[in-house]
């Protein structure tokens, strides 16, 4: 299961490699990896899906950060960070032009972020 050498098995146990082959290969050991290969997988899948549910909290804490941006967020911004780049679907190809933009552009498309936060539930001003 752990991705070791038939020859190296033997050595660590005292045996002949064919016995260790014949040993990998048996129904027995096969049906054997197969529960621990599931087992495995299941906790791999246990961790993907606590981290997906972390996502919310990221983004919130993203938007945060741009409407308050003097606030200390610190490690807590550099986590939700993380988060969100395990979660994002990654770009396999760019097409498209690239532009610069002025420091009204970002004030723009910032509030247009904030807007759209707010609509969406993500962020909440206080009253």
């Amino acid at each position: 299961m752990l991705g070791q050498k038939s020859v190296d098995i033997a050595a660590d146990l005292g045996v002949s490699e064919a016995m260790v082959s014949y040993t990998k290969n048996s129904p027995v050991c096969q049906k054997q990896l197969e529960i621990m290969h599931g087992a495995r997988d299941a906790e791999f899948l246990d961790v993907a899906t606590e981290i997906r549910k972390m996502v919310p909290n990221a983004v919130k804490l993203m938007a945060e950060a741009l409407v308050d941006p003097d606030e200390k967020l610190g490690d807590r911004l550099k986590v939700a960070f993380e988060v969100l780049e395990r979660e994002s679907p990654k770009i396999r190809k760019f097409e498209g032009a690239v532009g610069y933009y002025t420091a009204d552009d970002i004030e723009r498309l910032k509030a247009r972020g904030r807007q759209q936060a707010i609509e969406s539930g993500v962020m909440v001003l206080d009253s």
